[in-house]
């Protein structure tokens, strides 16, 4: 279904939207869900409540966000998660309601929906405001010309009878702090933004046709591929793999098609890390014999993670205060510890395995190093069970 959130990937491949689509998840988008859920839930539930309501695993994420420089932390003036259709044969857009999560109901083949992460009017009444959550991880075009946010302006602002607004991408980082890229919009902006969708859904009707009489596509590779729910049946990616099966791209590789080249092998890239994945969940559930004695299955290992502040007070002990600063800034890792007592090892004539066993015993020994139980996917032997 083309939406507002496709509409940036359509305009650049409209085959995109005309081939089999397979819906995938992965850890950005997991954790954008949960943090777009919690700013949802504050203006109603309230900072605590929205934060116990996380799932567990994004709580301290979530937890850390400064909400005073976010409209999520006022209750009133702003609407969040706000759902609208745009209908390009009525001419017209309608609000269907807040937190519907993409559960739009059922739309015509002119009709695109959206759903704007937070959305407002100015304090003079005359300029929509349309703000869209962005982790610091993820890539997005611009707010000045990223169509997602500009689509999603021309929808507020058509609902509300506005001729301008003000659009702003809100980059949520780690550490909970955050900035704005922000872009006015005006009414021939607006006016412009309606011809570009209406171009995106001609283009994309056109595909589909192709596609239901049984012509080829021709798909357009770039970056707009890396999230592309086609992936597995894009013609462009399936002809890379022959192609590299059969040397295209070995000796046969030129400046001319070099470009076309790198464009393929990311999306093959990415089809390969989305096999693996697949694979590694089957191997979750039951263990699968590789053979030659190996076996692809959960095991069980050991994590260890370590405290700067008794870090620091060991090495200063056995080392110095000169390879405490080396290794211990506001954290520290076993590969920091390495490159600070190195240098005295060598000197002293000495292994560092052993003096590295020490230093962690020591560190261990004072409440340091802690030690948790992980479970991955991983190549291992075959374990060979006693005959009974």
């Amino acid at each position: 279904m083309l939406s507002g959130s496709s509409l940036q990937r359509a305009e650049k491949c409209p085959a995109s939207e005309a081939l089999p689509h397979r819906d995938t998840i992965s850890a950005d988008s997991d954790r954008g869900t949960a943090v777009h859920k919690f700013l949802a839930a504050v203006p109603t539930l309230g900072r605590a409540d929205a934060l116990e309501a996380v799932d567990a695993k994004y709580r301290d994420l979530c937890a850390v966000i400064d909400l005073d420089r976010l409209p999520a932390a006022n209750a009133s003036g702003f609407i969040p998660e706000a759902a609208y259709v745009w209908d390009d044969f009525a001419g017209t857009v309608d609000y269907l309601g807040q937190s519907l999560g993409r559960n739009y109901g059922k739309l015509t083949a002119a009709q695109i929906p959206c759903t704007l992460d937070s959305v407002g009017t100015s304090a003079d009444g005359t300029k929509g405001i349309v703000l869209d959550y962005k982790g610091g991880w993820s890539d997005a075009a611009p707010a000045a010309v990223n169509l997602q946010l500009r689509f999603g302006a021309l929808c507020y602002c058509r609902a509300n009878g506005l001729e301008a607004a003000t659009v702003a991408i809100v980059r949520i980082k780690e550490d909970g702090s955050s900035w704005f890229d922000v872009a006015d919009l005006t009414a021939w902006d607006l006016t412009v933004i309606e011809g570009q969708i209406t171009a995106i859904l001609d283009a994309v009707t056109d595909a589909k046709m192709a596609h239901a009489q049984e012509v080829t596509l021709k798909p357009t590779t770039g970056d707009h591929c890396r999230y592309c729910p086609a992936y597995a049946s894009c013609p462009a990616v399936t002809s890379l793999a022959v192609a590299v099966g059969s040397g295209e791209f070995g000796l046969e590789l030129t400046k001319g098609n070099a470009a076309e080249a790198w464009h393929r092998v990311k999306a093959m890239e990415k089809i390969l890390k989305e096999v693996k994945a697949a694979v590694k969940t089957f191997a979750e559930i039951e263990p699968i014999d590789l053979g030659d004695g190996k076996m692809l299955g959960e095991v069980e290992g050991t994590r260890e993670s370590l405290s700067g502040g008794v870090v620091y007070r060991v090495l200063r002990e056995m080392y110095g205060e000169e390879a405490a600063d080396a290794a211990c800034e506001i954290k520290t890792s076993k590969a920091a510890i390495d490159r600070a007592i190195k240098p005295a090892i060598i000197e002293a004539g000495g292994k560092l395995a052993p003096a590295k066993r020490e230093l962690l015993a020591r560190v261990d020994e004072l409440g340091g190093l802690h030690k948790r139980k992980a479970r991955s996917v991983k190549e291992h032997k075959a374990r060979i069970e006693a005959a009974k």
